[in-house]
């Protein structure tokens, strides 16, 4: 069998993996390529009962709007020497020749590389059809992705794994196939060299790097000519400091300085003894206070009529009239609810009067009104009231619900 041997000098990184040819990571042994036998290759179109193994190119193909398939199969005699094990495979790369690639505009022909499982008849390139192809493993080994730009040149995909498996037996070595993966639209198609083809004889390639023992050291080489002098070195570091010198004489004494500043402000005296109690002056007027009021938690729906006093909203009027403790005069009255918005407005409006037998006779005594885009509003207005009375406020509440409040004071 052609061996090639890929050796590095000795002391140097070379390479570890042969694609095409050419060598592309590093060893630190021998190392030797391999170039398996291709035995069969030929294609499967799912719809037809014809072996295609003299076919001049493989078919991968598949259309969006029709169940038909064109699947590639390949299979390899590895061609490694005896005793051969995984672990002696570095590399093993599969080539294949792309002559003509097509797909929609802006998308790809993809195709996945899956393993050939064994079946009890092995199959060969002038027998398999669409009523005897083998099954396949469902792990994708590869998927590969082609732009039709890529046509005439060579698609390389990494079998390593799978050759090793087929070297230590524990994978049955039945090939690859090239499965096309259905696409969105139209259709997708890659033609490959066979080894039939005698116009461009680009067949399918599979080349394994298998690594040797690491050869004998070389003797050393002469002792080379004395290097040029090397640049001056960065200067070092300051070394550490001198013992102190000896005191020197005392000098002249120097002239008065300035005044200094004014020193802080001494602590507090102690309080003196408490003054006599001056005489009780007159009483003074009565103060006034600010009555508040609203739902307390309660929203009040949108575009309803409640009736809010001192304890919170209630269902009815006279559940929430408040006897006021004291008389009173009132000039500001302030409200607030939710922002009301599309020309709407929450009207607050003042109420006294007296409950009786269930039902509440009022005076409306002022308004408030939050406008629109607004939280709050207030009015200058002039209530009295007298202890004794009722208060309310009616609320007719504008496009948004929530929990209004009010108050009236000085």
């Amino acid at each position: 069998m052609p061996l090639i041997k890929l050796e590095a000098p000795h002391g140097l990184q070379t390479c570890g993996a042969v694609i095409i040819g050419a060598v592309l990571c590093a060893w630190t042994t021998a190392a030797y390529a391999v170039e398996a036998i291709l035995t069969d290759d030929t294609y499967v179109q799912s719809n037809s009962g014809s072996a295609k193994g003299a076919m001049t190119s493989l078919l991968v193909k598949a259309f969006a709007t029709s169940p038909t398939t064109d699947t590639a199969f390949i299979r390899f005699n590895l061609n490694l020497p005896p005793g051969t094990q995984g672990s002696d495979i570095a590399q093993a790369t599969l080539t294949l020749f792309a002559n003509s690639i097509s797909a929609p505009a802006g998308t790809q022909a993809n195709f996945q590389v899956r393993r050939i499982l064994s079946q009890p008849t092995p199959w060969t390139e002038g027998a398999l059809n669409s009523s005897n192809q083998p099954s396949l493993d469902p792990a994708v080994i590869a998927t590969v992705a082609l732009s039709t730009t890529q046509k005439k040149s060579f698609i390389t995909v990494d079998l390593t794994d799978l050759a090793q498996s087929w070297a230590d037996g524990t994978a049955d070595n039945n090939g690859v196939a090239l499965v096309p993966l259905v696409p969105a639209s139209g259709t997708t198609s890659v033609t490959l060299d066979s080894k039939e083809t005698s116009s461009t004889s680009h067949p399918a390639t599979l080349e394994i790097v298998l690594t040797g023992p690491t050869g004998a050291a070389g003797p050393s080489g002469p002792i080379g000519a004395t290097g040029p002098t090397g640049a001056t070195g960065a200067t070092g570091a300051t070394g550490p400091q001198g013992n102190a010198g000896p005191i020197g004489p005392t000098g002249p004494e120097g002239s008065a300085g300035p005044t200094g500043a004014t020193g802080a402000t001494g602590p507090e005296g102690a309080t003196g003894p408490t003054g006599a109690t001056g005489p009780t002056g007159p009483p003074g007027a009565d103060g006034q206070t600010f009555l508040v009021g609203g739902s307390g938690g309660t929203s009040v729906p949108a575009g309803t009529t409640a009736y809010t006093g001192i304890a919170g909203q209630s269902a009815t009027e006279a559940s929430v009239a408040q006897i006021v403790p004291s008389s009173q005069t009132y000039g500001h009255f302030y409200c607030f609810g939710p922002k009301p918005t599309a020309g709407t407005s929450d009207v607050f409006t003042f109420r006294i009067g007296t409950v009786s037998g269930g039902s509440v006779s009022v005076t409306n005594s002022g308004m408030c009104t939050v406008m629109t885009g607004s939280m709050s509003g207030s009015n200058t207005v002039s209530i009295s009231v007298t202890a004794g009375q009722t208060i309310d406020v009616q609320v007719a509440q504008g496009n948004n619900a929530g929990a209004v409040s009010w108050a009236v004071g000085p």
